[in-house]
């Protein structure tokens, strides 16, 4: 990796320029006290040199082997201490094969003497730590020594005196307790009567809470059978509703019929008195009767057809997985009453779609197939 100031690498053609490239490295105030020591050259150096690895390595993630125009930047504060920036044009070289060798040489040995300056500088960082340790855990141990023999002193004075008030107060304390047991046996026998009237007294009120609960919900599930009840009916009086608007309908489609059968006949009486053969006249009422036929068929036809409804009565058999009721089917398909979804159960056991065993309806396999 060749890192220089300027726009361009003496005697070598850039191949790319592929683009900005910056590190940052910062020192912070305590490096830079601690550091003082040896110098602020010898910091500024550390710094560079951490900032321009970290440029290599940036530029060399970009699949550059060079970076030009380096600009350094170097900003110090009390807050930060230390920060150094540098900025540059990460760009692509060409290379001979020797000086690709040469260079991936280079980069090993110096690869390998940077890793033995980071392991000579942890070293060296390891030691002093371990030295501070030391000194600073050996004044510890004296202060702590120190404050220990005046504690034990102030301690053996402190114990002398509590043990002299602590025999006091047992003395005390007996006296005490002896007249407390006293008037703890004293006050057993009416302790335990008051205590027998409180339990009685909680156990009934317990038994007439439970009553209560039992009462209560008994009520809660006849008004909710009350309001099912009340459901069914208005669903019974709309199933009837339908019912009487499609016998209407038949009995429309009834008159008509009766209507084209009455014009057949007129046809065919005037049919009958002009001269043509009477295999015309009746071959024109049977084409009409059987137009007749096919529109009543087509009607029946289409109601049988499996239609919306009856596919979303399928899904939500097949999503319990097993044998279910009408009603619990009907929860499913909230916006069908339980006449229309009892309708469509009815053609769908017709036609061997689904299976109704002892009230319970399921699906064979082969209508999961389909």
């Amino acid at each position: 990796m060749y890192i220089a100031t300027t726009d361009n690498i003496a005697n070598r053609e850039i191949k790319e320029v592929i683009g900005l490239v910056m590190s940052t490295e910062i020192s912070s105030l305590r490096v830079m006290l601690a550091g003082e020591e040896a110098g602020k050259e010898y910091l500024y150096d550390e710094c560079l040199r951490k900032a321009k690895r970290k440029l290599e390595n940036n530029a060399t993630k970009l699949g550059a082997n060079a970076v030009i125009g380096v600009k350094t930047n170097i900003t110090t504060s009390t807050e930060l201490g230390l920060m150094l920036t540098l900025t540059g044009t990460a760009v692509k070289l060409e290379f001979s094969e020797e000086e690709r060798v040469a260079e991936e040489a280079r980069k090993a040995e110096k690869k390998r003497l940077e890793e033995e300056a980071r392991r000579a500088e942890l070293a060296r960082t390891a030691a002093e730590a371990r030295a501070q340790a030391k000194a600073e855990a050996e004044a510890k141990i004296a202060e702590e020594i120190k404050a220990a023999a005046a504690a034990k002193v102030a301690a053996e004075a402190k114990a002398a005196q509590e043990i002299k008030a602590a025999k006091e107060a047992m003395e005390l304390a007996k006296a005490r307790a002896e007249e407390e047991i006293k008037q703890a046996e004293a006050t057993k026998a009416e302790a335990q009567t008051r205590a027998m009237a409180e339990a009685r007294a909680i156990l009934d009120s317990k038994v007439a809470a439970e009553r209560a609960t039992v009462e209560a919900k008994a009520a809660k599930d006849m008004a909710a059978e009350e309001a099912k009840i009340k459901a069914l009916e208005a669903e019974l009086e709309a199933a009837l509703e339908k019912a009487n608007q499609a016998l209407a309908e038949r009995d429309q489609l009834l008159v008509q019929a009766l209507s084209k059968i009455e014009s057949l006949e007129k046809a065919n009486l005037e049919l009958q008195k002009q001269s043509e053969p009477e295999m015309v006249a009746e071959e024109v009422i049977e084409e009409n009767l059987a137009g007749i036929d096919e529109i009543m068929d087509a009607r029946k036809k289409k109601a049988d057809e499996i239609n919306e409804n009856d596919v979303r009565i399928v899904e939500a058999i097949n999503e319990f997985g097993k044998p279910v009721s009408a009603s619990n089917i009907q929860e499913k398909v909230s916006d069908m009453s339980m006449m229309e979804v009892l309708t469509a159960l009815n053609k769908l056991v017709e036609k061997e779609v689904v299976v109704r065993d002892e009230g319970l309806y399921t699906l064979p396999d082969r209508a999961k197939f389909i």
